[in-house]
């Protein structure tokens, strides 16, 4: 697969050099004194990842949720539901959204094996990964959600500064699962702080918040190291004219904690 420059990394020299902007002036927060930008990989982390009962390592752990009873029994439903499609496809591959062009709803490529890059300007930062559709945007310029917003699987994020942590707010998210819970609701808040630690490491504490799921909220953390310089974007290949996409059964979701 050839190596050549994201899409992303064009869009970053195009605004920082001023060939375009990206947003109003009006509203433009402080630039803060870290610098977020780069490309970033979720690794295993002994100091708060687990070693499963096989050997293999779980990368990305998500704690249980609280979850309200309504939500627990629609869980175990979906988790058996998921086995039993497994079991029909005798290859053990799934067919979903990488294979056949399907977006992943937010934040399926967080938790991706592949690089995330991330591209920070004064007034908008852009979070995106190597499958289809994976372009997230944070407007800093912006102070509170539109009115009306159609939901997407990206949702709708508005930033700003907390000191040298970059605080996301997000609603009006459509499709995809929350990790260790149910799908996605009209009611779905998601609070994210992204923060530089000493040794480099990049800290993103995820806060999930539904009334019609949860008890209380349901927060987690994962660890992101950053990539050498002359990291590059790949090209992520998926054949949408597959005719196998309408035949093959899909695999539903997983919830469990540890999807």
């Amino acid at each position: 697969m050839a190596q050549m420059l994201s899409r992303t990394s064009v869009l970053f020299l195009l605004f920082f050099t001023g060939s375009i902007e990206i947003g109003s002036a009006q509203g433009r927060t402080e630039r803060p004194k870290v610098d977020l930008s780069g490309f970033w990989m979720l690794r295993f982390d002994p100091a708060h990842d687990v070693i499963m009962a096989s050997g293999n390592s779980l990368t990305g752990y998500i704690p249980p949720a609280s979850l309200r009873p309504e939500a627990a029994r629609a869980v175990k439903a979906a988790e058996e539901r998921a086995e039993s499609v497994r079991n029909t496809i005798p290859t053990g591959v799934v067919g979903e959204g990488s294979r056949w062009c399907r977006p992943g709803a937010y934040p399926f490529f967080m938790r991706s094996p592949e690089a995330i890059d991330i591209i920070q300007g004064d007034r908008e930062v852009m979070v995106t990964g190597d499958r289809p559709m994976a372009m997230r945007h944070i407007y800093l310029d912006q102070k509170s959600h539109p009115a009306g917003w159609e939901p997407t699987i990206m949702g709708h994020a508005i930033g700003r500064w907390d000191g040298d942590t970059l605080v996301a707010d997000s609603i009006g998210f459509v499709g995809g699962a929350i990790p260790g819970a149910l799908a996605t609701t009209p009611q779905t808040h998601l609070i994210e702080r992204y923060r530089l630690l000493p040794d480099g490491r990049l800290s993103i504490v995820f806060t999930w918040d539904d009334p019609t799921i949860f008890t209380k909220p349901h927060t987690y953390e994962l660890f992101y190291y950053r990539q050498p310089r002359g990291t590059f974007a790949l090209e992520n290949f998926c054949d949408p004219s597959d005719p196998r996409q309408y035949t093959e059964p899909a695999v539903p979701t997983s919830t469990r904690p540890f999807q």
